[in-house]
């Protein structure tokens, strides 16, 4: 019985590892590369319990972080200025397009 319930609990474990990898991979596809350090960040910061609006603010904060280096990756590249408003009006997503397609590392 006991050697039963160690090979279901490895089934679960398991189950849970490729339901993960599939996550991970839809986040990369949002984010790309920069989908560790998001996923860290909202790990390090996560407050089991916290709520429903706690994880949204969490969400929040992590992708404006994740704007503002996109932001200071294509400034310092010299693709935009400081000064152009219009940067810091685009979208998560276009900031990566632009990181993307400008190669910025």
């Amino acid at each position: 019985m006991k050697e039963q319930t160690l090979v279901k609990l490895a089934g679960e474990i398991i189950e849970l590892d490729v339901k993960r990898d599939e996550l991970f991979e839809q986040l990369m596809s949002q984010i790309g590369t920069e989908a560790y350090g998001f996923l860290r960040l909202i790990q390090n910061h996560y407050i089991p319990g916290g709520g429903v609006s706690e994880v949204k603010n969490q969400l929040r904060e992590a992708v404006e972080m994740l704007k503002e280096h996109y932001i200071q990756q294509l400034i310092k590249a010299g693709i935009y200025n400081p000064e152009d408003k219009e940067v810091y009006s685009l979208t998560l997503t276009e900031l990566h397009q632009l990181v993307e397609k400008y190669s910025v590392q």
